[in-house]
């Protein structure tokens, strides 16, 4: 009797780990697939040469992006700019060339250097081209360097008018520098994978 007894417990105990995990298995499944959905639904990277195209579903929008790179360093004064590229993308080339694109300018140094604003001008191949005026994006004061965002939005045409450019140089507020061909090649190339030189 001590030995039949054993064994129907034995076979009980086993019936029921097998119930609960017939019925947790399903559940910890279904919360994977949810959180994958979350995922796919907040957004959609692709990275190309000299690009990264965001497309969020919700909002029906995808932004074409250049990642940030540094394009100007000095000792004195102390400061490191760094500029990242950004264009909401619209269904042809056509139509992103009637857009306008954000430049957007991080520059890290030991004191403010730029404030709420500041008046930016190029000059491309010996001609004066004017950028407008950026806006700052914000700033955080940080030891042993203050950082500030700067925008500025430019017609795609006098964006292609500027990267495409022999010798560029380039004034911001205080701050004047010759933009390197290597930064040029990398603006040029995130122009041909944003679509902007398909005519």
């Amino acid at each position: 009797m001590n030995k039949r007894a054993s064994l129907r417990t034995t076979f009980y105990f086993a019936c029921v780990a097998l119930l609960a995990a017939s019925i947790t298995s399903p559940a910890s499944t279904q919360s994977r697939i949810d959180k994958s959905k979350d995922s796919q639904d907040t957004n959609t990277a692709t990275t190309g040469a000299g690009c990264e195209t965001v497309r969020d579903r919700f909002s029906n929008r995808t932004t074409v992006s250049m990642p940030e790179r540094v394009i100007f360093r000095s000792n004195s004064p102390r400061e490191e700019l760094s500029l990242t590229v950004n264009l909401a993308s619209g269904e042809t080339a056509a139509a992103n060339r009637r857009r306008e694109i954000e430049l957007v300018f991080i520059s890290k140094s030991e004191r403010y250097r730029y404030h709420e604003q500041a008046e930016v001008n190029f000059i491309v191949n010996g001609e004066r081209v004017s950028g407008g005026v950026a806006y700052t994006l914000g700033a955080v004061p940080a030891s042993p360097l203050v950082q500030e965002k700067m925008q500025l939005l430019l017609p795609v045409e006098k964006f292609l008018q500027i990267i495409n450019g022999r010798e560029v140089e380039m004034r911001m507020g205080q701050t004047e520098i010759t933009i390197q061909r290597a930064d040029l090649e990398a603006l040029r190339r995130y122009a041909s994978c944003a679509g902007l030189t398909n005519r």
